[in-house]
């Protein structure tokens, strides 16, 4: 908290972070028998059973591993999370040195990793349902009143997690690439959504954006073309801390695929750049990135731009296109190569598509600033598709406008606040696009709201509201 002070917390989280990284960049320094990666590991070795090439066992494949720029690190487990037993102290005593398994180096740093940022999360988190206690019992007691907290009252908590996000981030990307286990991809993708809505909660802008933002990069193709997240991740590339005086570097994700390939389709792109592959690693993601929205959303602010059009993009690749009411249903390319989809992600298209769906449901729970976020970024999105949409006669994407229908349809207790920018945005915009598709899908979301809005039992009536006559 001086300003002078020795840092030790943030050099402990960055010195993890480091030493995480140490092992993939010069692996024979914490793990002696780190090897380069097996042939057929991963998930797509996984599914092949006995031995595979150059005489490897399959049992050695389906190990839990990380696995980055050919170096091949397993994974075991060490400890129930949450405690920790210190194995090889206690066996200071012996006269022969105990022989320290494979991956035992990174198995205690990831768990390490993974309790620092429980123990961080779960501690501030108990102080802020303390506080909201407090706030509710006060609102009880004055009515009319506005509960403020202590002056300073979040100083320390702020301090905390802006002294180890920075760390924090760089090792759960980096491990979060290199992961070929189910288990420990959803453990990084946990513990990176946890710290994201703490951010959210505190109000610090920067690092819940770069959570959300290594959520969403994730859950793309390798290499995608997306300019909300490249331009996001532009400050962050190079990004270097100090650890006990010295520099170190933030190592770029490689975007090498371990995963079995589960769809194929087309990148939503106003040039043509042939088809993308999506993993499973990148699903598992999606999820992650939905559970985020859907259960976050009051904390995502600015950030619901980066949340949805990474979420636009995925829909497009999967194939998923809007029905009656903004509902999205399983569709058919309508130029280019067909979408190709495995049998697995045939599957779970009707439950992705569910999940949207009760996404933009929820938001009826969403407190009023939180709605505004939520329909700016969708217009937003609306923009840019549209402006991909011009002066071509590729199908444009309809993501942006289903789901303001979406929105307004299970938000008209609030029409007041939702109208002028949803209807502005559909009149003004959507029903003038040069795209005779956008301009009808423009077109039937408004006739669908006015419909709605007609129909919805207003108290006071419509014709009654003074506020809403003069919109």
């Amino acid at each position: 908290m001086k300003q002078h002070s020795t840092k030790v917390f943030r050099d402990i989280v960055n010195a993890l972070g480091s030493f995480i990284q140490s092992l993939f960049i010069l692996p024979n320094l914490g793990n002696n028998a780190a090897l380069s990666a097996p042939a057929g590991s991963g998930a797509q070795g996984s599914s092949q059973g006995g031995m595979g090439p150059g005489g490897i066992n399959s049992n050695q494949t389906t190990q839990a591993a990380f696995e980055y720029r050919g170096t091949w690190i397993p994974l075991m487990t060490v400890s129930v999370q949450g405690s920790a037993k210190a194995t090889y102290l206690e066996m200071l005593d012996k006269v022969e040195p105990p022989s320290i398994p494979e991956g035992y180096a990174m198995s205690v740093a990831f768990s390490a990793l993974l309790d620092l940022v429980r123990g961080i999360t779960s501690m501030i988190e108990r102080e802020l349902a303390v506080e909201e206690g407090t706030a509710a019992e006060f609102r009880e007691t004055h009515p009319g009143q506005q509960w403020q907290p202590q002056p300073g009252a979040h100083q320390v908590w702020e301090e905390m997690v802006s002294a180890c996000w920075c760390g924090l981030l760089a090792a759960l990307s980096l491990l979060l690439d290199a992961s070929t286990d189910e288990t420990a991809t959803e453990n990084i993708l946990k513990a990176e959504l946890t710290v994201a809505s703490l951010c959210g909660r505190l109000g610090l802008v920067t690092p819940r954006d770069a959570f959300i933002t290594a959520i969403c990069k994730a859950s793309l193709p390798p290499h995608y073309t997306l300019t909300v997240l490249n331009s996001n991740t532009a400050s962050l590339t190079g990004k270097s801390y100090s650890i006990l005086g010295q520099t170190v570097q933030i190592i770029s994700p490689s975007s090498e695929s371990h995963q079995q390939v589960v769809a194929v389709g087309q990148p939503l792109a106003s040039q043509p750049q042939g088809t993308v592959v999506l993993t499973s690693k990148n699903l598992q993601c999606m999820r992650t990135l939905l559970n985020l929205a859907h259960c976050h959303g009051a904390v995502l602010g600015t950030s619901w731009q980066l949340v949805l059009a990474t979420l636009q993009h995925l829909v497009w690749i999967l194939g998923l296109k809007p029905g009656p009411g903004g509902v999205l249903k399983p569709g058919r390319a309508v130029e280019g190569p067909s979408t190709v989809l495995t049998t697995a992600v045939m599957t779970d298209l009707p439950f992705i598509a569910n999940i949207l769906s009760r996404l933009f449901e929820s938001s009826q729970y969403l407190d009023d600033v939180s709605l505004h976020h939520l329909i700016n970024a969708l217009c937003s999105l609306s923009l840019e598709a549209m402006e991909m949409a011009s002066g071509n006669n590729k199908e444009p994407s309809l993501f942006a406008v289903a789901k303001l229908l979406e929105t307004g349809l299970v938000n008209m207790d609030r029409i007041e606040i939702l109208w002028r920018p949803l209807t502005g945005h559909l009149l003004e915009k959507v029903c003038q696009h040069t795209n005779s598709r956008m301009r009808e899908w423009g077109a039937e979301a408004l006739t669908a709201l006015i419909k709605a809005g007609l129909a919805y039992k207003h108290d006071p009536p419509l014709a009654q509201n003074q506020n809403f006559s003069i919109l």
